[in-house]
């Protein structure tokens, strides 16, 4: 959902629908509709010359672009439910329950106090859900594992989890380097990125120096990287290289042995379902199960973890939604975000730090999770 946010076929078909609604009203003054079909023209060709002039452009300029046309997608996004039940209430009033008749007049002044309460409340909640992304909350769980071994005192990790952190032209150093202070001040033990560290292009990665950001990242057990669907989105390889000499560990398809107590397993995600490991060859290779964490990026491999008793398993990928109200996605989809526990094994799907596409979360906060591991 959050690729389609602010992609071609946002443009093609929300652009499509508003400019065919605008031609259809028959009662609408020519002014407005030339100056609206005008509006819409030009936010196209906006896009479309960020789309493929992106190499040309400054950075600045090609971020500008990026975050106005995910504004005006958004905008569209939300005006479209409100037209959909404007129209099921105008079809309803038509047929047989309201028998009510308006008049032009008192279409205008109702569509006018709709977009007035509209951007107001779109207004005033911008700023927060801006706030969302830049200021990440703190998520905090314990979770006690079964020792193969006799020990004379439990073992202790402080594990932080970070998700979909999509650095790129929205999320770039300035943002990146808050992320990693926080991370830092909680001092944990060892540091986890469950995949979407890279949003689409190197290039400005490259640009600004993140590199040199992310290995302030100083975990006395180590920092690492599981790949998510966007480390796919354009060279997996080079994206992997580049992540690599930023400080990082990459387990794809591969455990990280922390002490010989904890094992940090790292499967590679199902947008490369066809080349990957399976779990169970994949968990045949881990010392001790029962100590043992998945890591995978999308939430869809968690039933698979539960059936084979994978003692905790940790998500990413849905942004919990991102915005209003596609975070109602918790109450009609499982692991769609949240802590959940099955018998003898749970799992948690984070929401993620950054975001794609949309400069700003609304209702879904920005997060990262950290786990104090309990080995007795």
């Amino acid at each position: 959902m959050v690729f389609f946010f602010n992609s071609i076929y946002a443009q093609i078909f929300l652009n499509g629908y508003y400019l065919l609604r605008i031609g259809k009203k028959k009662t609408m003054p020519k002014y407005l509709k030339y100056f609206l079909v005008a509006l819409f023209l030009v936010e196209i060709l906006i896009y479309f010359t960020g789309y493929f002039f992106r190499n040309y452009l400054s950075f600045e300029f090609f971020a500008l672009i990026q975050k106005l046309n995910a504004f005006w997608v958004i905008s569209l996004l939300y005006f479209l439910l409100f037209f959909l039940l404007f129209d099921l209430i105008s079809f309803l009033n038509k047929k047989w329950v309201f028998h009510i008749r308006f008049k032009n007049g008192t279409l205008f002044t109702f569509y006018s106090f709709v977009l007035i309460a509209f951007f107001s409340f779109f207004g005033m909640k911008l700023q927060i859900a801006k706030d969302n992304y830049i200021k990440p909350i703190t998520k905090e769980f314990t979770v006690s594992l079964d020792s193969d071994s006799i020990l004379s005192e439990p073992k202790k990790y402080k594990l932080l989890v970070a998700s979909d952190l999509h650095l790129g032209y929205i999320i770039n150093r300035k943002v990146l380097e808050k992320y990693v202070e926080v991370i830092n001040e909680q001092a944990p033990d060892i540091v986890v990125v469950v995949g979407d560290l890279i949003d689409y292009y190197l290039e400005p990665l490259k640009e600004e120096g993140c590199d040199e950001v992310l290995r302030l990242l100083d975990p006395p057990k180590g920092v690492y990287f599981i790949p998510g669907n966007h480390e796919y989105k354009t060279n997996i390889d080079e994206n992997l290289n580049w992540i690599h000499d930023a400080g990082f560990t990459i387990l794809k398809d591969s455990i990280a042995n922390i002490d010989n107590e904890l094992y940090l397993i790292g499967w590679d995600d199902r947008i490369n379902i066809s080349h990957r490991t399976d779990l169970v060859s994949l968990i045949e290779k881990t010392p001790s199960l029962q100590t043992s964490i998945l890591f995978t990026h999308q939430p869809e491999d968690i039933s698979e973890a539960y059936r084979l008793n994978i003692p905790l398993t940790i998500s990413g990928h849905t942004h919990n939604g991102h915005v209003f109200p596609f975070n109602w996605g918790v109450y009609i989809k499982d692991h769609f975000y949240g802590f959940h526990q099955e018998e003898n094994t749970c799992s948690y799907v984070t929401s993620g730090m950054g975001l794609s596409g949309l400069p700003l979360k609304l209702m879904a906060d920005s997060e990262f999770a950290v786990f104090n591991i309990e080995i007795k």
